[in-house]
């Protein structure tokens, strides 16, 4: 599970492959990776002791002990988040404080060891716990610092842990203050993985379902984003023209777009997609057909708003957790934060809290869950990890480490949205997660996004179209191994797309620096044949 702290072996093809003349195997002996890969990220460990007021008595109720320990816990972890956190402009009171552009992942800290100190009624707690931010955050921040905290503070001291991280500022405190060493230590790089594809579509059908958070600024960036996934949907080939689904215009929602259109992507789209994009029911399905393995599959996307449930908020919420149970793919993006639930409108009973997609029944299959918004990592992927049904085994979470910007999170949304829905000449593409999240972090815009995915250290390495059977076969063209590029003949040999050299056989170099496009296990001291790089298109605006 994710609130743990683990390093688990990363899955790969390790079945006996043919050869001529003697017998190979893709390797499955590599070092352990981590469960978090982030392209421009990391993840660390934190780990120190603090001290907790407790009487014999408290301590000697394990209830009672526990509680005490978790709420010490929160407040440590509020107060580390404070100092970590990437300041927003105009929203943090404490903007000089810190400031390293990381994120505590709250549900991982944890205490390892309980006991008493040389004062009378004082304890100590062991603790460890993770955090995500930049690859150079041990050189910013350094091996172990001191965090500075209330003296005596308490998880239950504060109202909202949010506005602890806003407004703390050592410097300007009047509480008394105690420092607490931190270490931060360097976990094993972390490993690009495919999507578990077969999983995914072992039904036939591929169910996606994209959710715009509700936003409270008059430019209604989930209005826009939502109607830039439809616009992603109409450029993919689904016929968004004739789909019988659309019903009486919401006149709010065409003139929200029309004017976010025209204030920042004049002539764009016309006025006639806007009126279908604003005459969507809740219930709309956009469909279209492609091929995967020799199969024919059914694509299915639904496209969420607020605006489709005026005045039904309990039904929203109902449709978001039944969309979280049975999407093969689930997108939301909007408002959210440290300890902040998912905002899906301005109302009170439209927010659902963290707990919300913990206590449902989850569906035991594979999903893919994105988490869009700022610091997504906190929380967001363990409101899903903590429930009984899911575990990394079933689920990989593509989360956002730093602040989010809506403005910009509409493209890296659409640009992961993109990933699962075009084909090319009918053929279902396959991506790794390091081409799927390359797009959001290297925004041009929002250059201090960390996009990262969490769970997927036992996923494949090898490409999901990989002919693995014919490794090492005699060939002469590309096309006597199978589909290119997840099928190459180099050196007169069949070999496959992979993403790390840990899976090639002895007497196999594989030659990629990156670990992202995915390369090829070649036979040694053949110079390779290069498969150039792989081609992402980029979203771009077309006038319909």
């Amino acid at each position: 599970m994710a609130t743990s702290i683990k390093l688990l072996v990363l899955f790969s093809l390790s079945a006996v492959l043919p050869k001529v003349g003697h017998s190979q195997t893709l390797n499955d002996t590599r070092p352990a990776f981590g469960e978090y890969y982030g392209s421009n990220s990391r993840q660390f460990e934190i780990s120190g002791t603090l001290t907790v007021d407790m009487t014999t008595s408290d301590y000697s109720d394990t209830v009672i002990r526990e509680f005490i320990v978790e709420d010490r816990l929160l407040a440590f972890e509020t107060y580390l988040a404070a100092l970590l956190t990437d300041k927003y402009p105009n929203v943090f009171a404490n903007f000089n404080y810190g400031n390293y552009k990381s994120t505590v992942r709250h549900n991982t800290v944890r205490a390892v060891g309980v006991y008493p100190s040389p004062i009378t009624n004082v304890y100590h707690i062991d603790y460890v716990g993770l955090v995500a931010g930049p690859t150079d955050l041990i050189d910013l921040i350094g091996e172990d610092f001191d965090l500075q905290m209330p003296s005596g503070a308490m998880g239950s001291d504060f109202g909202f842990p949010l506005y602890e991280i806003r407004r703390f500022d050592p410097d300007t405190a009047v509480v008394p203050i105690e420092l607490h060493r931190v270490y931060l230590d360097d976990l094993p790089p972390p490993s690009n993985t495919y999507p578990e594809y077969d999983r995914l579509l072992t039904d036939d059908v591929l169910d996606i379902t994209v959710w715009s958070g509700y936003d409270y600024t008059v430019d209604r960036y989930d209005l826009f984003t939502s109607m830039r996934s439809w616009l992603t949907l109409f450029l993919a080939g689904f016929d968004m023209v004739n789909a019988n689904d659309y019903g009486t215009k919401d006149q709010v929602v065409y003139d929200a777009v029309t004017e976010t259109m025209r204030i920042y992507y004049p002539g764009s789209i016309t006025e006639y997609s806007i009126e279908l994009f604003s005459r969507l029911r809740p219930d709309t399905v956009f469909s279209k057909m492609v091929n995967y393995k020799g199969r024919q599959v059914t694509i299915n996307v639904r496209l969420k708003h607020r605006n489709l449930y005026e005045g039904q908020n309990l039904q929203m919420k109902d449709d978001f957790i039944q969309a979280a149970i049975e999407s093969d793919v689930f997108i939301y993006n909007g408002h959210a934060g440290s300890y902040y639930g998912w905002y899906l409108g301005p109302e009170s009973d439209a927010y659902l809290g963290t707990d919300a997609i913990e206590n449902v029944s989850l569906s035991a299959d594979y999903q893919l869950i994105v988490a869009s918004g700022c610091q997504t990592y906190s929380t967001y992927a363990d409101h899903f990890y903590n429930n009984p049904t899911k575990d990394t085994g079933n689920l990989d979470v593509i989360t956002a480490v730093n602040w989010i910007q809506l403005g910009h999170a509409e493209r890296s949304i659409n640009d992961i949205l993109e990933m699962f829905v075009t084909d090319v000449s009918s053929e279902f593409q396959t991506y790794s997660f390091g081409e799927i999240i390359h797009e959001p972090n290297h925004d041009i815009h929002d250059p201090d996004s960390y996009w990262a995915v969490l769970g997927a250290n036992d996923n494949p390495v090898v490409s999901p179209l990989a002919n693995t059977g014919d490794f090492g076969k005699p060939c002469s063209a590309d096309t006597d191994c199978g589909v290119v590029p997840a099928n190459r003949c180099i050196a007169n040999q069949c070999t496959v797309q992979t993403l790390n050299r840990y899976v090639c056989p002895a007497n196999y170099d594989f030659l990629d620096s990156f670990g992202v496009w995915g390369a090829y296990c070649v036979p040694r001291n053949i110079p390779p044949a290069s498969p150039g790089p792989r081609t992402i298109s980029s979203f771009r605006f077309f006038s319909y």
